[in-house]
């Protein structure tokens, strides 16, 4: 009877001891998320504006506005200066989400373009992330002749040929107005 007495009182100290622990660790984790959520927005934030930056160097200063027409749009981003827009289009490719960066001048012209394939098969899916493909949208309009797809990566170079058209779209729905 005493070793069933002794077992229970130690299973039950265990428990205890185990809930202190979690408990303790939650909140430190709680704390910690706290603190760094805001440091790591802002540094986010810094990265987005700097590529940006980077694919619109004469923008003045960006806004973001919301555009809901497709569930592909991550952002819109207008430049308050009149230079451009920044869309940020990200889609299924065959591995996994394609993610790709516009900038289209105030011409309405693509003038710069990153694309974010690493979830795509190297050799293949990843080739459209590479100078090679993306510099062939470089000074088209939305009248222009269409870049084709890759062959053997049709899913990874879709994404980026519609990525484009959405960027046409958005960039007529801004110069509209944003009716």
């Amino acid at each position: 009877m005493n070793n069933k007495k002794g077992a229970l009182k130690s299973s039950i100290k265990s428990v205890i001891v185990l809930s202190v622990i979690v408990l303790v660790s939650s909140t430190l984790l709680a704390v910690t998320n706290e603190v760094t959520n805001p440091i790591i927005i802002e540094n986010e934030k810094r990265a987005s504006l700097e590529a940006r930056q980077l694919l619109l160097p004469e923008a003045v200063e960006f806004e973001e506005v919301d555009y809901t027409a497709n569930e592909t749009v991550r952002s819109v981003a207008v430049d308050k200066g009149g230079n451009g827009i920044i869309v940020v289009v990200s889609d299924k490719g065959y591995g996994g989400d394609v993610a790709v960066t516009i900038a289209v001048d105030s011409d309405g012209k693509i003038i710069g373009m990153s694309v974010d394939a690493s979830t795509e098969t190297v050799g293949l899916g990843t080739e459209v992330a590479l100078p090679e493909y993306t510099d062939r949208f470089l000074g088209k309009d939305s009248s222009s002749e269409k870049v084709n797809t890759i062959s053997g990566a049709t899913y990874s170079s879709k994404v980026v040929v519609e990525a484009a058209n959405t960027a046409f779209e958005i960039f007529d729905w801004v110069k509209g107005g944003m009716k």
